[in-house]
């Protein structure tokens, strides 16, 4: 696939910072449970903008799936997806 582009572009994983700010503008409109802290999420895990968006979109199924809030466990369970597929682990 790589073959059809002329160039690859290389872009960084966000720092802390960034990925904190991503979190927070992501998961803003979600009915999350409010004591999730999205600093120690964005410490740990070295994810990028479209993995943090793959987690939302999981956590917004389980959410509608479930009638409840996004709680830690759903947003980890996302984590967990999103690094597997990467051929990571937590």
């Amino acid at each position: 696939f790589t073959r059809r582009f002329q160039s690859v572009v290389y872009f960084p994983v966000p720092s802390v910072k960034e990925r904190y700010e991503l979190w927070q503008k992501y998961f803003g409109h979600l009915n999350y449970e409010k004591e999730i802290d999205f600093r120690p999420i964005a410490e740990k895990y070295e994810l990028t903008g479209g993995n943090i968006v793959n987690v939302l979109k999981y956590c917004a199924v389980k959410s509608v799936k479930n009638k409840d809030f996004v709680s830690l466990e759903n947003i980890t369970d996302g984590i967990k997806r999103e690094l597997t597929k990467d051929g990571k682990t937590l």
